[in-house]
């Protein structure tokens, strides 16, 4: 990843990617012709790079292939100020194209809290039901929620299908610091589990 120097007055849209797909474990993502992730394994979740301001050709290969060319492309174009995320998600043949959104932080935080957002990037996952504690919402795949304030705490993370009544089939601890932003990711589950990965990432933005 090229290391690029960020000052507080730095205005330039900035890119994370993240790989929430088995069928390409290790990718090398590109910005038309020059690798800026390498080696992007599964659940890997990269900080925010600058870029310059301008449309891209958005290209994911397999890591480490040469003389190879990219097994999927997309076109996207990033505005000044602003940050984003890249998904690399699956379809039922492999790896779907790049999945790209804003991440709108703006706004200042009430004192106490922090900031969540939900991420549904699993195709194996129906539509899920996903509550910290009380706080549920319900997303499909290649969903992600609005960003939702939330009290310092540790909160219970639970997961269900959505419109089922059984007990939550995934229930995990989460703890939310004052003022800090998190994604909370669900991905693929891994080779042999029917449970899906679920990452609470704190954001460095």
């Amino acid at each position: 990843t090229p290391r690029v120097d960020v000052t507080p007055e730095d205005d330039r849209p900035r890119l994370r990617v993240v790989n929430a797909s088995l069928r390409v474990p290790v990718a090398d993502v590109y910005l038309n012709d020059r690798l800026y992730f390498k080696s992007a394994y599964y659940s890997f979740i990269s900080t925010y790079l600058p870029i310059e301001r301008k449309k891209y050709r958005l290209k994911i290969k397999p890591a480490d292939v040469v003389d190879t060319g990219s097994i999927i492309e997309r076109e996207w174009e990033f505005k000044d100020d602003r940050q984003y995320t890249m998904v690399l998600v699956s379809k039922t043949d492999g790896i779907d194209e790049p999945w790209v959104f804003e991440d709108n932080v703006k706004g200042k935080l009430t004192a106490g809290k922090g900031r969540v957002r939900l991420v549904h990037a699993s195709l194996d996952m129906p539509a899920l039901e996903i509550c910290l504690n009380e706080q549920c919402e319900v997303l499909a795949f290649k969903q992600v929620d609005d960003y939702m304030q939330l009290d310092e705490d540790v909160y219970a993370l639970t997961l269900r299908v959505a419109g089922n009544v059984a007990p939550p089939f995934v229930s995990l601890p989460a703890t939310i610091e004052a003022g800090q932003v998190y994604t909370i990711f669900i991905m693929d589950p891994q080779q042999g589990e029917i449970q899906p990965r679920v990452i609470l990432h704190r954001d460095s933005l």
